[in-house]
């Protein structure tokens, strides 16, 4: 298990799953086209792991949006 969710980790999983959404497209995908396990991404989204901040930056730019995006609340 990993570490519980810090307050950063919850606006940036909320703001990933509204960016997936809005996007159309899935944790899954998203995890697979940056070459990572397909539960990766899904992870992240549900706090169940933090994402680094080049994890951040590749998850944006799958996603056509800025990096900083996901980090406001």
């Amino acid at each position: 298990m990993g570490m519980p969710a810090t307050n950063i980790d919850l606006i940036v999983a909320a703001n990933i799953k509204v960016a997936l959404t809005r996007r159309g497209r899935s944790a899954y995908a998203v995890s697979v086209a940056l070459g990572h396990a397909p539960n990766w991404l899904g992870r992240v989204v549900n706090g169940e792991r933090g994402i680094t901040y080049a994890g951040l930056r590749s998850v944006a730019a799958e996603l056509g949006v800025s990096a900083g995006s996901l980090v406001n609340p």
